[in-house]
């Protein structure tokens, strides 16, 4: 391209230059014709491509800084931040297992990894959901069966319920993280208060095996715990997503379209038949 410029540029000067005394160049107004220029440059343009080949690559610098070295570490810190940030991702496992669909509910769960509380709201909530609010005794049966010995392991399983920044030991400082209203608990007897510390915030669904399974307990945002003497054991979160309204509706619009057609369509078979001319 720089070639290119430098060709127009001497036609331009050419073209603009006088033509000397005696001279037989041809113009109209004594000044050489643009397209012999062109043309004798035209010629000369393998010499141009050669020459440019034959070039080493331009540096240029500013304040005494290489252009291709600057390019150079734009690209590597590019890549240390990539870096920095899938291995941020990662800190953040796949779940074990789900979606798993509660027909009861309509909602779908997630299985996730062994975790404190904090980093399990934090996985829910890049699936789309949260750690699961509980609302009534069949929905935390159902959770509890499901998960808490899921693969033949036994598992706490991190829900919603949390009292996050107050006093642990009181039941009335206890809320879900989804903002839900629901009143529903199933605290283990003497829970959430049987240990008087107020950092045992966060509540989990305890696993089979225990003469309590099923029923709640509160600890600290640890990974792992153990409900009253028994050793202690990792801690899952179980992430609950709640499907879109418009789902729903275009679900019900989609079966109500499908019933309409069906409905149609029969009676204008039934139309057929009453009205079929007689043989």
């Amino acid at each position: 391209m720089l070639s290119v410029w430098l060709a127009i540029q001497v036609c331009v000067r050419h073209r603009e230059t006088p033509r000397k005394a005696g001279s037989t160049a041809g113009g109209k107004y004594g000044y050489k014709r643009a397209a012999s220029c062109l043309t004798s440059l035209s010629a000369r343009r393998p010499a141009f491509i050669q020459g440019r080949q034959s070039l080493s690559p331009i540096n240029l610098s500013h304040g005494g800084s290489n252009m291709k070295a600057s390019r150079t570490n734009r690209l590597s810190a590019v890549a240390i931040v990539v870096a920095a940030v899938s291995a941020a991702t990662n800190l953040l496992a796949a779940p074990i297992s789900g979606p798993i669909l509660n027909p009861a509910t309509g909602h779908t769960y997630y299985l996730l990894e062994n975790s404190n509380w904090t980093d399990a709201q934090s996985q829910a909530l890049s699936l789309g959901g949260n750690l699961a609010t509980v609302n009534d005794a069949a929905e935390n049966a159902w959770i509890s069966q499901t998960f808490t010995n899921f693969g033949g392991v036994q598992r706490n399983l991190w829900i919603g319920l949390n009292a996050a920044g107050f006093d642990g030991t009181n039941p009335s400082n206890y809320s879900w993280i989804d903002g839900s209203s629901s009143n529903y608990r199933n605290w283990a007897p003497s829970q959430p208060g049987f240990t008087g510390n107020p950092a045992n915030q966060y509540t989990y669904i305890i696993p089979g095996g225990n003469a309590n399974s099923g029923q709640w307990n509160n600890v600290p945002n640890q990974t792992t715990a153990g409900y009253q003497f028994n050793p202690a054991i990792p801690n899952y979160g179980v992430a609950e997503v709640v499907p879109e309204p418009s789902t729903y509706a275009l679900g019900l619009l989609g079966t109500l379209v499908i019933l309409g057609r069906l409905a149609v369509s029969q009676n204008r078979v039934n139309r057929g038949r009453l009205f079929r001319p007689r043989a």
